[in-house]
């Protein structure tokens, strides 16, 4: 099956989503090291699940990173993560 995620969908909902944090998109990732990422259900349709690691808290500033499992195949059976950064 031929998959296609519209890009400007997916931008608005991760603006909707990461709203009041700086974040940028750091491309697609074949089989991301998870470990010590925390798995979660978002409210988004086009990224309806999220593995999250963050560090630091919101009084001293916070980082992380995010990657969102995609319908893209990586050409070996599994599946491509978007990577997303975020700081606030």
């Amino acid at each position: 099956m031929d998959v296609r995620m519209d890009f400007g969908d997916v931008l608005k909902e991760l603006m909707d989503h990461l709203n009041d944090v700086y974040w940028t998109i750091g491309g697609l990732h074949a089989r991301p090291d998870l470990s010590g990422f925390q798995q979660q259900s978002t409210d988004m349709k086009t990224l309806p699940m999220e593995f999250v690691d963050q560090r630091g808290c919101g009084d001293h500033g916070f980082g992380g990173t995010i990657y969102f499992p995609t319908e893209y195949s990586d050409g070996d059976g599994g599946k491509l993560f978007l990577r997303v950064d975020f700081s606030g």
